[in-house]
């Protein structure tokens, strides 16, 4: 939804004194094997759900399906995405807000985000692969007027960002503050970026789809075990570290606990 001008103009000072808010693009558990997953289409869907797939898409190269998508509309506002990446043996659960235009409190977000990797923990007594790897992703984003204002939130709302200039026309950061779990490093990767997301929109004079650019600001955290560690991991006992790491982040305004 686009915040027009004069309304984040009005209401800057009040976005300043009162709770900052973000909407949720997507929440994510990515999980890598160093073996084929014995994937079972659609059932894995349901487990996580418990409702049937409302839309499958394929992707190919050559004849060869690369890419498997189950789409699951849970409600108007949300829909359920398991992306079976087979040549990479990579397995992505996504909680997708694609018609959401509610801001959320780190409160409400941080709700959503644990209620989501616990309906995960379901599947995962169904794995008899090797998972190596497991990422644990919090994507938010405010739609704004211009990249201006975009900085100016972030400024006053973000602590790594009070004392910047306070005329600046973009923002792009990346932190990394990683910490040991059962001696595997887990990177807590934090960045904030002005950018765009793009959207599909019917043209009611020619009742043809069109792409809407947004301009946003957005922040991204992705808690995920060390790319280079290869054996097979607990998923249980790191994703409950994982979990545990994005909730204190978000919790903490999107900043790392001192």
């Amino acid at each position: 939804m686009l915040i027009p001008l004069l309304f984040v103009e009005i209401n800057f000072i009040r976005l300043i004194m009162t709770e900052f808010k973000w909407q949720i693009d997507t929440i994510r558990t990515v999980l890598f094997s160093n073996e084929k997953f014995k994937f079972k289409k659609k059932e894995w869907s349901k487990i996580v759900t418990g409702l049937d797939i409302s839309n499958e898409m394929t992707q190919e190269e050559n004849g060869i399906t690369t890419q498997y998508v189950e789409i699951t509309n849970l409600d108007h506002n949300r829909q359920f995405n398991l992306v079976h990446i087979k040549e990479q043996n990579v397995i992505d659960l996504q909680l997708v807000f694609e018609r959401d235009e509610k801001y959320y409190s780190y409160a409400e977000i941080a709700k959503e985000v644990e209620s989501f990797f616990s309906q995960n923990e379901a599947l995962f007594n169904l794995f008899d692969e090797n998972i190596i790897r497991i990422g644990n992703v919090v994507e938010l984003s405010i739609p704004i007027e211009n990249e201006k204002i975009g900085c100016s939130l972030l400024k006053h709302n973000v602590s790594y960002f009070n004392n910047i200039d306070d005329d600046l026309d973009e923002i792009s950061f990346r932190s990394n503050k990683s910490y040991i779990y059962n001696n595997i490093k887990i990177n807590q990767v934090i960045q904030y970026a002005n950018g765009q997301k793009m959207s599909l929109v019917i043209d009611p004079q020619m009742g043809i789809p069109k792409a809407n650019i947004q301009k946003n600001i957005l922040m991204n955290i992705d808690v995920n075990t060390d790319a280079g560690h290869r054996s097979k991991l607990d998923i249980k006992d790191f994703n409950s570290s994982l979990k545990n790491s994005v909730l204190t982040l978000i919790k903490n305004g999107g900043s790392y606990v001192s």
